[in-house]
């Protein structure tokens, strides 16, 4: 639910100069920032789930994307809601120790072409191993000795 009173803090360079005004709700979330060119991001929670973030690109140019958390405060899906060609979406899923176990590529629909997965595999110490795309091939990434020329 979003709240009506916030905090203001402003960011100052070394010249003294500010570099940006930032402000909370209540609960500490961010809900403003502005930097002095114009620019800046909105944060709007319509719900214990859901955010509603708008970024001020230039004068009359504005990126809005909506993020749904699931209850670990975790981003389920994000979707990007104001490209003029339609809503692209990426959904991420997690596995019962809260790594991520699977992500979609950005895309329209599950028919639309760019659509695909990718499911990363962990070492013991969490670290992503190797990351499988749905459409076939992987990658792996090594650490520490593993790694080679």
């Amino acid at each position: 639910m979003a709240s009506s009173s916030s905090t203001e803090g402003k960011s100052t360079a070394d010249n003294g100069q500010t570099t940006h005004s930032h402000f909370r709700d209540t609960l500490d979330r961010p809900t403003k920032v502005l930097f002095p060119d114009s620019g800046g991001n909105t944060w709007l929670y319509t719900g214990a789930t859901r955010v509603d973030l708008t970024t001020f690109l230039t004068a009359g140019s504005n990126r809005t994307d909506r993020m749904v958390v699931d209850s670990y405060g975790r981003p389920g899906a994000r979707s990007l809601t104001s490209d003029p060609s339609g809503t692209v979406q990426v959904v991420a899923s997690y596995d019962m120790t809260r790594r991520v176990s699977q992500v979609t590529d950005p895309s329209r629909s599950t028919s639309d072409p760019t659509y695909g997965t990718e499911a990363p595999a962990y070492d013991g110490l969490t670290r992503t191993t190797t990351v499988t795309h749905s459409g076939g091939g992987s990658y792996q990434l090594a650490y520490g000795d593993g790694v080679t020329a």
